[in-house]
């Protein structure tokens, strides 16, 4: 038997990668490093390598907004993934003289998606020579240059070719982005379901309403709580974040002698540290719910 001598790998065994809840959204959340290999930030996408590539230097086009198609991005950021893709070729280019490029997103599990929640766009470089035994018999792919000197390589490059005029690493960036989740009743007015704004989220207030069928559920108050911090869930998801980070909530109540079978609900939901709340009593709320639900959340720094 042959011994295939790879001690570097150690690390990567006893050093699992720490990422909790949406990769996509949690990179650029991240000062930029070997850690999160985000090598370039635009105002709407960013670039950053693939820590498990097809070949080296296999980058991928991310936009900032948590969504699982391009049906549901602005053409502002559309415009801004194309041209970050060229940017990429070109100085995969200078770097690497590949003789061809697969590029395009996997979208959906049919299509192979690894990250079905968060979309993002593949540059991978190809060569004529990039075959050999390894794959053919082994089916493995063999790359011949360590992640973190493809990181500097192509930040390097990039920064010097492009000069960014994105957001700072850390979270700062502060462009609007409106969060869609389909797990949620779709917005029916010119609102968005949730708009997130550098690493605060904040989120339109939510009734007791099923998605599929867009009629309130019935049960009365529980039930209408339920459902509206179930909504409620989901769209935080989409915007990288959950009940945890919800920071402060506001509760609308069309009979506020329902507070105490929806504070029991929403006991269920949350847990120490709470959230700030406040609770009032309206005249109406549409649909004739029993209760609305808002809330703003702050993901923090990673």
């Amino acid at each position: 038997m042959d011994i295939l001598w790879a001690p570097w790998r150690m690390a990567y065994f006893e050093d699992p990668f720490p990422v909790e809840g949406c990769l996509f959204c949690w990179a650029p959340r991240q000062e930029d490093s070997p850690t999160n290999l985000v090598v370039y930030r635009g105002q709407r996408a960013y670039a950053m390598l693939n820590r498990y590539p097809y070949t080296s230097a296999h980058l991928m086009i991310v936009p900032y907004a948590h969504v699982d198609t391009p049906l549901h991005l602005d053409d502002a950021t559309l415009l801004e993934i194309m041209r970050l893709t060229q940017q990429a070729m070109q100085v995969l280019e200078e770097l690497y003289h590949p003789q061809g490029f697969n590029v395009g997103f996997n979208i959906g599990k049919a299509a192979g998606a690894g990250i079905r929640e968060h979309i993002h766009l593949h540059v991978v470089p190809r060569w004529l020579g990039d075959t050999n035994f390894m794959t053919t018999l082994a089916q493995a792919r063999v790359l011949p240059e360590a992640l973190e000197v493809t990181f500097e390589k192509v930040r390097r490059a990039w920064h010097r070719r492009f000069p960014p005029a994105g957001p700072k690493a850390g979270g700062a960036d502060m462009t609007k982005q409106a969060v869609v989740s389909e797990q949620a009743p779709r917005a029916i007015g010119p609102y968005s379901q949730a708009v997130k704004v550098g690493p605060w989220v904040f989120c339109s207030g939510q009734l007791g309403m099923d998605p599929e069928t867009g009629q309130l559920v019935e049960g009365g108050i529980e039930a209408e709580t339920r459902q509206a911090l179930t909504n409620l869930k989901h769209v935080l998801a989409a915007a990288g974040a959950g009940l945890e980070h919800v920071v402060k909530v506001t509760v609308y109540l069309r009979d506020i002698r329902d507070f105490a079978a929806m504070n029991t609900v929403y006991a269920e939901f949350f847990q120490e540290p709470y959230p700030a709340r406040a609770a009032v009593q309206v005249a109406a709320l549409p649909k004739g719910a029993a209760v609305e639900i808002e809330a703003v959340a702050y993901v923090g720094e990673g």
